[in-house]
């Protein structure tokens, strides 16, 4: 990938040691240090055909041989490359050409770099059943490309062109991967567009992009687990002794089959520790040890559940953050280092470091690795603290880290904005961006923005300025001052909406469009689980019931939805909001063991009733829509269950209960009073502003 930077491609070129370099058009500037003596074969130019038969040969090509070496991110500093043969990937193209067919694969977008997997099916698998190949820039760059039926793209990427509509009308099949996928994604991609079917994937690189599959339909919904193994692929869940988890029971994801690849170049010690002897196979073969952590569903389908490891993902991209710590502590003065991923907000993790050391600045730091990684891993803040928070034991302590509060650091110093327009675009990047000042010196990218990010500042500014912006304009101008200088006046009768003010509740209320739409469904039998917004939360340490039990109360009492019913007036459902002293319905179970129950019968027991309580029905007319259960493991030890009808809640408020949850809790734990903010509009008020 040509963006990436000078000394990362020199890594990889020295690593991957090739026998020529293909370009079009000359050298990429920072490719040219790695190069060497490497010959170069410039497409662009005639005089590589002069020289054809002096091209390098390989004798005796066969399935073994590689057929392409790709890296990822690297706990030890450097990348890593994935050693991929023939075998492998023709496997793989044989199963997806079968899997999908030509009419599915007849017009698809090729929008992945080539140093990401996803794009080994965005090119060979619809060229392999004589279909076409549409190359964009980058998947953002899909919006409103005319003619395509297949969109291959990780899951924050999708949220991101439908922000902006730019799904296009023909496309019938979109293939996620590379991320969690959520249900009210899945929801939304099936009621704004005319997309037919929704395919989530699942595969680490060192097993050839996909390894396991499912298929949702229009009209089957979503279904919240990554399916089954695709043809000739073995998954096997594993306990800390390798030995098969029972249905139900969390264990390790291994990955056997034909596309287990043949390891990592020159990393015998690391190929050696990820790729085992497969005890369940034929003899000499091998499976794929991923770091993932899931459990068979009884249906026969796999349940994805995280990492076991600090690897994350953002943006679809699988990370080590010690690669970047690695990078870090090459820097001058920096003494320790540490990386990990964030979520203050519930919209999506960013990268935050955390430094300690001499005369350090922050923004220096992120630019010295901005110029050695690729975007992605770059940061989005960096703090710098006197110490790391050690545990009792010595150990780091990742929950004591603070969040961030990051600020301008434009070339010009902090200078304010000016004028309303500039002071309305500052309060919109310190939102998006989760910064506490922004400054008009100050640059979008370098303050943690990302493209993902610039959708939802655009749209925020159409919303709430009535400004016309689009994508390109901020990436030309990614300074506050140039690009306000840069935006056009609302065209005179221009769509501005007019703000949302709270609505009498003297009678019942309209349902929103999205309310409806579940109101319709449950008429026709189909409003099930999967409508049901489910959050688990391990609680370690002594917990204050009393607090736990008030905070939660007081959720309910903040915010009308959770109070919601839906009830029929004529005909025609309405929402009927209940007092504010309902409380929060939570139940109590206790699965303290004696000391002979073993820990496995407690996890499948603990599963069976997480199962119980997210599945349970609500009734919409009665209610409530969010319960909750406290199951007790042990003094120290419980699981918070809560669960909300998708009638009254969506992904994001998950973030926002959770963020509520924590103030509330610590303020009533410390006999401290609500220290939330009255809430200004109620979901009711959107409502009806939307009508």
């Amino acid at each position: 990938d040509p963006t990436y930077p000078a000394e990362r491609l020199a890594h990889i070129c020295t690593d991957s040691a090739p026998l020529a370099v293909i370009v079009h058009g000359g050298v990429p500037p920072g490719l040219r240090q790695g190069l060497g003596a490497v010959p170069v074969v410039d497409l662009a130019a005639d005089a590589w055909r002069a020289h054809a038969d002096e091209a390098p040969v390989v004798d005796g090509l066969c399935s073994a041989h590689l057929a392409y070496v790709i890296y990822t991110s690297g706990s030890t500093g450097v990348p890593k490359g994935v050693a991929i043969e023939h075998r492998n990937t023709v496997n793989f193209i044989c199963w997806a050409r079968e899997a999908f067919g030509a009419e599915q694969l007849r017009d698809t977008a090729l929008s992945t770099s080539l140093n990401f997997d996803l794009a080994v099916f965005e090119c060979f698998v619809p060229l392999a059943v004589g279909g076409t190949v549409h190359v964009v820039s980058n998947a953002l760059a899909l919006a409103g490309h005319e003619g395509l039926s297949l969109l291959n793209t990780v899951p924050s990427a999708a949220a991101a062109l439908l922000q902006q509509q730019g799904i296009a009308p023909g496309v019938e099949t979109v293939n996620l991967a590379g991320e969690a996928l959520k249900q009210s994604l899945v929801e939304q991609l099936f009621a704004c567009t005319g997309v037919q079917r929704v395919c989530n994937l699942y595969g680490p690189s060192e097993t050839t992009t996909y390894s396991t599959w499912t298929c949702m339909e229009r009209a089957s919904g979503f279904v919240p687990h990554i399916g089954r193994p695709i043809a000739n692929t073995s998954v096997y869940i594993l306990d800390a002794k390798g030995r098969p988890a029972p249905i139900g029971v969390i264990g390790e994801i291994h990955i056997g089959g034909a596309g287990v690849a043949r390891g990592y170049l020159n990393r015998e010690r690391l190929s050696a520790e990820r790729f085992l002897a497969d005890p369940f196979g034929a003899a000499g073969s091998r499976m794929y040890r991923t770091g993932d952590v899931g459990r068979w569903r009884p249906d026969g389908q796999i349940e994805f559940l995280g990492r076991n490891d600090h690897q994350v993902k953002i943006r679809g991209f699988r990370i080590e953050p010690g690669e970047i710590e690695q990078r870090l502590l090459r820097q001058a003065g920096v003494r320790e280092a540490v990386v990990l991923a964030r979520d203050e907000t519930g919209e999506g993790a960013r990268l935050v470091a955390y430094v300690v050391g001499d005369a350090l600045d922050p923004a220096a730091l992120r630019g010295q690795l901005a110029a050695a990684l690729p975007e992605h891993m770059v940061p989005a803040a960096c703090v710098v603290l006197e110490k790391l928070p050690l545990t009792p034991n010595g150990k780091l302590d990742r929950h004591a880290l603070p969040a961030p509060q990051s600020h301008s650091a434009g070339p010009g110093g902090y200078e304010p904005a000016r004028g309303a327009v500039e002071e309305a675009m500052a309060a919109l990047w310190a939102d998006v961006l989760q910064v506490d000042r922004v400054g008009r010196n100050d640059n979008f990218f370098e303050l943690g923005g990302h493209s993902l990010l610039a959708v939802r500042l655009i749209s925020r500014v159409q919303q709430e300025m009535g400004v016309p912006l689009d994508l390109a304009a901020l990436f030309e101008r990614p300074v506050l001052k140039a690009l306000v200088e840069a935006l056009a006046p609302a065209p005179h009768g221009g769509l501005v909406l007019p703000p949302i003010e709270p609505v009498a509740r003297d009678d019942a209320l309209p349902l929103s469009f999205a309310q409806q739409r579940l109101w319709f469904l449950a008429q026709m039998g189909a409003a099930s689980r999967a409508y049901h917004m489910p959050l688990a939360l391990r609680l370690r340490g002594s917990l204050d019931r009393q607090a736990l039990l008030r905070s939660l109360d007081r959720i309910v009492a903040r915010h009308e939805a959770l109070r919601t019913t839906i009830d029929v007036v004529e005909g025609q459902p309405v929402q009927r909001v209940m007092r504010a002293d309902v409380g929060f319905a939570l139940r109590e179970h206790h699965l303290v063991a004696p000391e002979d129950v073993a820990p496995s019968e407690v996890e499948a027991r603990l599963q069976e009733l997480i199962a119980d309580e997210f599945g349970a029905a609500f009734d919409l007319r009665h209610g409530p829509l969010v319960r909750g259960g406290l199951v007790v493991l042990g003094p120290r030890d419980h699981v918070l269950l809560v669960t909300m009808h998708h009638m009254v809640s969506d992904g994001w408020s998950t973030g926002v209960l959770l963020h509520e949850l924590s103030a509330l809790y610590g303020a009533f734990a410390e006999g401290r009073e609500d220290p939330l903010p009255a809430l200004p509009i109620q979901y009711a008020d959107y409502a009806a502003w939307q009508r």
